[in-house]
């Protein structure tokens, strides 16, 4: 159930599970603003945790992961970015 938190303290929480057993991958948090708002944290890490494993499958467990969280309009946008190759046209189609 949602609870008030910060989402940078959220995302930092899923990102200390990979930061010591991938030590070939930069991890990048960019989150300028201590973003508070009223969410599901164990929802959400469960959200980072997949986003994170599939980025590090994609760039094969180096290079680097950055993220984002910003506030846009009344919305808060996470966004996450990885050094791997992308997906496939055959992939992207399906």
């Amino acid at each position: 159930s949602p609870v008030k938190g910060s989402i940078r303290e959220n995302i930092k929480e899923a990102l200390s599970l990979y930061q010591v057993a991938y030590p070939e991958i930069n991890f990048r948090l960019e989150c300028p603003e201590d973003i508070v708002f009223e969410f599901d944290g164990f929802y959400l890490k469960r959200v980072w945790i997949n986003l994170l494993d599939n980025a590090i499958k994609a760039m094969g467990e180096k290079g680097e992961i950055l993220i984002r969280a910003f506030r846009k309009d009344k919305k808060v946008v996470v966004e996450f970015q990885d050094s791997g190759t992308g997906l496939s046209e055959e992939i992207i189609e399906n």
